[in-house]
């Protein structure tokens, strides 16, 4: 299968895994409700004996902030004089991933978990799915692994940084729900919309790229 359609794919298929569960959250009691439910009860009990893994989730989920988010795509300006592309392809895909998100959120509209469930880190106030740090993660650290397979020759530096991201990006989600600052399906739903999104903007910049140079 020609890569583009793989772009198209992954992209669609994302889009298609958010709309699902955005449309089961919305049932009361549907069984993806109440597996977030038991899933973030859990999540407290283990936290309240566990208090260095619990240190660890509040460190580590600080790698999904919006500022870290915000950071990251000036690295895209590095790559603008050698690899042009890639760099459009960072860029459009950060600049409009907090929008993205946010029009989500209000889309959905769905209450995050109430306050006497959630860590004391937690301060968050708007809606709860998608997960923000679920979405800008993959979209953000994701720009990075694709950047990195493109531009790194040796095989094993890709499947190293490739690596990293996904034990990074999944690391954050975990926190998210750990943290009871989402419920479960609020990071699979960010998942599935951070990886529609940035499939898309693949997609889009490389047909736009070949129809200026053809």
């Amino acid at each position: 299968m020609h890569a583009k359609w793989v772009d198209w794919g992954i992209s669609a298929g994302g889009l298609l895994v958010f709309v699902l569960l955005a449309w089961q959250v919305h049932m009361d009691n549907s069984a993806l409700v109440r597996f977030d439910e038991k899933m973030a009860a859990e999540a407290k009990e283990h936290a309240q004996d566990h208090p260095h893994l619990l240190e660890f989730a509040r460190t580590v989920t600080h790698a999904g902030d919006a500022q870290v988010m915000t950071v990251l795509p000036i690295l895209a300006l590095l790559l603008l004089r050698r690899h042009p592309k890639l760099a459009v392809i960072w860029l459009l895909a950060a600049l409009l991933a907090g929008t993205i998100i946010q029009h989500s959120k209000e889309l959905v509209n769905r209450p995050r978990p109430d306050k006497a469930l959630r860590d004391e880190s937690v301060h968050e106030t708007s809606a709860s799915f998608p997960s923000g740090h679920a979405t800008g993660s993959i979209i953000g650290y994701g720009a990075v692994a694709y950047v990195g397979v493109v531009v790194l020759r040796r095989r094993w530096a890709k499947v190293a940084l490739t690596a990293m991201v996904v034990v990074l990006v999944l690391a954050i989600g975990w926190t998210r729900v750990y943290l009871r600052a989402h419920w479960c399906s609020d990071v699979l739903g960010g998942w599935a919309l951070g990886l529609c999104w940035l499939s898309l903007c693949i997609a889009v910049v490389r047909v736009a790229w070949r129809a200026k140079d053809g």
